[in-house]
Protein backbone atom coordinates (compact mmCIF):
# COMPACT_ATOMS: atom_id res chain seq x y z
CA UNK A 1 0.00 0.00 0.00
CA UNK A 2 1.39 3.24 -0.75
CA UNK A 3 0.68 6.88 0.20
CA UNK A 4 2.11 9.91 -1.01
CA UNK A 5 5.76 7.97 -1.87
CA UNK A 6 6.04 6.10 1.17
CA UNK A 7 5.17 2.30 1.52
CA UNK A 8 3.15 0.80 4.53
CA UNK A 9 2.93 -2.65 4.96
CA UNK A 10 0.07 -4.13 7.16
CA UNK A 11 0.56 -6.66 9.61
CA UNK A 12 -1.97 -8.89 11.28
CA UNK A 13 -0.96 -11.25 13.86
CA UNK A 14 -2.79 -13.43 16.42
CA UNK A 15 -2.49 -16.51 18.62
CA UNK A 16 -4.35 -20.15 18.31
CA UNK A 17 -4.08 -22.48 20.72
CA UNK A 18 -0.52 -21.23 21.63
CA UNK A 19 0.86 -20.97 17.81
CA UNK A 20 1.76 -17.46 16.62
CA UNK A 21 -0.53 -16.80 12.67
CA UNK A 22 -0.05 -13.71 10.65
CA UNK A 23 -2.35 -12.73 7.81
CA UNK A 24 -1.08 -12.94 4.05
CA UNK A 25 -3.74 -11.87 1.92
CA UNK A 26 -6.30 -13.83 1.89
CA UNK A 27 -5.19 -16.73 4.39
CA UNK A 28 -3.51 -17.04 8.16
CA UNK A 29 0.04 -18.57 7.88
CA UNK A 30 1.26 -20.27 11.13
CA UNK A 31 4.31 -19.77 11.77
CA UNK A 32 5.58 -21.67 14.90
CA UNK A 33 4.07 -25.44 12.88
CA UNK A 34 3.50 -24.50 9.30
CA UNK A 35 0.85 -27.34 7.83
CA UNK A 36 3.19 -27.53 4.44
CA UNK A 37 3.10 -31.34 4.02
CA UNK A 38 0.06 -32.91 2.03
CA UNK A 39 -1.09 -36.68 2.93
CA UNK A 40 -3.71 -38.60 1.36
CA UNK A 41 -5.77 -41.27 2.52
CA UNK A 42 -8.90 -43.47 0.39
CA UNK A 43 -11.68 -43.72 2.45
CA UNK A 44 -15.33 -45.25 1.79
CA UNK A 45 -18.20 -43.50 2.17
CA UNK A 46 -19.16 -44.34 5.77
CA UNK A 47 -16.23 -42.94 7.34
CA UNK A 48 -16.44 -39.54 5.01
CA UNK A 49 -19.65 -39.43 6.41
CA UNK A 50 -18.33 -40.02 10.14
CA UNK A 51 -15.54 -37.47 9.56
CA UNK A 52 -18.41 -34.98 7.99
CA UNK A 53 -20.84 -35.02 11.21
CA UNK A 54 -16.87 -34.36 13.69
CA UNK A 55 -16.19 -31.48 11.80
CA UNK A 56 -19.93 -30.12 11.84
CA UNK A 57 -20.12 -30.97 15.46
CA UNK A 58 -16.93 -29.53 16.21
CA UNK A 59 -16.94 -26.86 13.68
CA UNK A 60 -13.23 -27.62 12.20
CA UNK A 61 -11.92 -29.31 9.23
CA UNK A 62 -11.29 -32.88 7.79
CA UNK A 63 -7.03 -31.76 8.80
CA UNK A 64 -8.21 -30.69 11.87
CA UNK A 65 -10.29 -34.00 12.63
CA UNK A 66 -7.58 -35.64 11.00
CA UNK A 67 -4.62 -34.59 13.26
CA UNK A 68 -6.64 -34.83 16.15
CA UNK A 69 -7.28 -38.38 16.03
CA UNK A 70 -3.83 -39.13 15.11
CA UNK A 71 -2.97 -37.30 18.15
CA UNK A 72 -5.62 -39.68 20.24
CA UNK A 73 -3.74 -42.49 18.90
CA UNK A 74 -0.31 -41.44 19.44
CA UNK A 75 -1.19 -40.40 23.22
CA UNK A 76 -2.69 -44.31 23.75
CA UNK A 77 0.27 -46.10 22.52
CA UNK A 78 2.95 -43.59 24.37
CA UNK A 79 1.04 -44.16 27.58
CA UNK A 80 2.03 -47.86 27.26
Amino acid sequence: MTSGGYKFIIVVATTLGGDLYVADKKTWKNLVNPKDITVRTRMDAETVKKLDKCCDVLETTRSDIMRKGIEKIYDDISEK
